[in-house]
């Protein structure tokens, strides 16, 4: 725009008129003349009508090709906005999607420590064992990959603000030095655009009402759930608590194989006692069930629900979306927390 301008300006100059200005000393040979040596000085204006006559053509010119180096800016800004967000959208797909994969990976660990302690009680066999530790396996691969297309699209994004990671004295000639220098370089990019908020404390949980447990074991049951809630690390209260975990157990009729087990595990709001999350599960105790079946139920019965039970008792729910934002001047912001779906407080 700059360039046009300055262009047009010289254009219009080059209408004006020519002024010349001479200034010099003559001197002549011939002997014969009265003064043979003299000083002249004199200007010349010249005018050129025919190219006047073109003031209007220029003039539209000038105006097309402002109209033209507008255009060009508005496709240049709209291809570098249309970049840049399609590079955003990726990331928070790739974001909520890794999200999704770390609360399966999650699931399925909890899953495989509830089977490892059956199977020691000799409730499940070992290929189910081997069967959850291969799913559990599959899961873990299936994140990292998602985690490194989420780190691609992270580079996509510095990509589309101009952000460039290798500059003129990156030495590229040896790996290990590449590495540290690229180290560096996420430090200083993480550093600038992203902000550590120091973690909340959880608020607390209760074990509320347990239904179907015979009174003789009743203790033990609700010891080792409560043992399971400390390991997990979280906070527990005898009252006024955030959310209550209600426990409901139903013994089948004795099979050849046992008796089957249905567990069901209701978290509900402490205060206003809406239902949060339910988790039913079924399994197969064998007979006579002893107390300690009863201990590795109970075990189970937090396994299954504690992930969900700490989100409920975290304070991502009061939190507002991650965003990005990137203003005239500003930095960008971004943020590599999951963006996933949020726990309504206070509804069912």
């Amino acid at each position: 725009m700059r360039v046009t301008r300055d262009e047009g300006r010289r254009q219009m100059l080059s209408l004006l008129p020519n002024l010349s200005l001479n200034v010099g000393a003559n001197f002549d040979s011939n002997r014969f003349l009265v003064n043979n040596q003299w000083n002249e000085l004199g200007s010349l204006v010249t005018f050129n009508l025919l190219k006047l006559l073109s003031l209007p053509a220029m003039q539209r010119s000038q105006a097309a090709a402002a109209e033209l180096d507008r255009a060009r800016r508005e496709a240049l800004t709209m291809a570098v906005m249309t970049q840049t967000r399609v590079a955003v959208n990726r990331y928070d797909l790739l974001k909520h999607e890794y999200g999704v994969w770390n609360q399966a990976l999650t699931d399925d660990r909890s899953l495989l420590r509830a089977m490892q302690s059956t199977q020691q009680s000799g409730l499940e066999t070992e290929l189910e064992l081997i069967r959850a530790g291969a799913r559990l396996a599959i899961t873990e691969i299936n994140r990292d990959v998602v985690h490194a297309n989420l780190e691609h699209a992270m580079g996509r994004v510095m990509n589309s603000v101009g952000y460039d990671v290798l500059t003129a004295d990156t030495d590229a000639s040896e790996t290990p030095s590449l590495a540290r220098q690229l180290q560096a370089a996420f430090g200083r990019w993480n550093q600038e655009h992203f902000a550590n908020l120091a973690g909340q404390p959880l608020k607390t949980a209760a074990i509320g009402q347990i239904v179907g447990v015979p009174p003789n074991v009743e203790k033990d049951f609700t010891e080792s759930m409560t043992t399971v809630l400390r390991v997990a690390q979280i906070p527990l209260a005898e009252k006024d608590a955030a959310v209550q975990a209600d426990v409901a157990v139903k013994l089948g009729p004795r099979q050849e194989s046992g008796r089957p087990v249905t567990l069901k595990v209701s978290l509900a709001d402490g205060r206003t006692g809406h239902l949060l999350h339910v988790v039913q599960m079924n399994s197969m105790l064998l007979d006579p069930v002893t107390p300690e079946q009863w201990k590795v139920l109970g075990e189970a019965a937090v396994f299954r629900v504690a992930e969900n039970l700490r989100r409920l008792l975290g304070v991502n729910s009061a939190l507002p979306r991650d965003t990005l934002s990137m203003t005239e001047g500003g930095a960008l912001k971004l943020d590599r927390g999951w963006s996933g779906p949020r726990v309504p407080t206070g509804k069912p």
